[in-house]
């Protein structure tokens, strides 16, 4: 007589069926969420790398700023002495080519900085403006470019996701101004006291704003 003996060492199809349900189901939800720790990992590094080139834009606006440089009486010769512009300036005016309305500035400042072997140490002219949002800087040694155009070729890309980028001046009674021109009667030959910076990066849910207040190293009062 034959008995008969069950394998009970095995598995059956449905629990390995089972089996490899679950691992599925486990292998996804880890994949999904590494992927979203890597995912969220990168907009952090992403934003990190943004700000900080934001910090280093400000850094440089500002250090140029108070490195400012205009030549104040005697010395200073009204237009009719020197043509239509100064060798030492601050001109800045309101940029409609953008979406939103920014400053473009030129001034003369100590702050040049040397990419090349020579020893300049006169002032040079910076220029910065924003296009396409990001923030452009120029540094010339004198003689100066004569049109914007050369000067844009010339300049170099500063801080990239700029929505924004305004200054406003403040004279000797503290008026608030959106443009300037140290050459122009109107200013009565003066340049600004004091500049007030405003700078918005732009993020993928918001926004970080930078205003701060620059007063500059030297001024020229208005001519009497």
């Amino acid at each position: 007589m034959y008995t008969s003996k069950k394998n009970s060492s095995g598995f059956t199809l449905v629990e390995i069926l089972l089996a490899v349900v679950i691992f599925g189901i486990v292998t996804t939800t880890l994949y999904f969420s590494y992927n979203s720790l890597f995912q969220a990992r990168e907009k952090i590094e992403q934003k990190t790398e943004i700000l900080s080139g934001a910090e280093t834009a400000l850094f440089r606006i500002v250090e140029d700023l108070v490195n400012f440089y205009c030549e104040t009486k005697p010395l200073y010769k009204e237009k009719e002495d020197f043509g239509d512009n100064s060798r030492y300036f601050f001109y800045a005016e309101t940029d409609f080519n953008q979406s939103l309305s920014s400053t473009a500035v030129n001034f003369t400042s100590y702050s040049h900085l040397n990419f090349g072997n020579n020893n300049y140490k006169s002032p040079s002219e910076i220029f910065y403006y924003l296009k396409d949002n990001i923030l452009y800087r120029g540094d010339f040694v004198y003689p100066y470019p004569e049109s914007r155009e050369e000067k844009e070729k010339s300049s170099y890309a500063l801080c990239k996701n700029v929505k924004k980028f305004k200054m406003i001046f403040y004279d000797e009674e503290s008026q608030e101004y959106e443009s300037w021109n140290s050459d122009d009667q109107d200013f009565e030959y003066a340049t600004p006291q004091m500049v007030k910076l405003e700078l918005e990066i732009e993020l993928e849910n918001d926004n970080e704003k930078f205003e701060t207040k620059i007063r500059l190293p030297v001024f020229r009062e208005k001519k009497e």
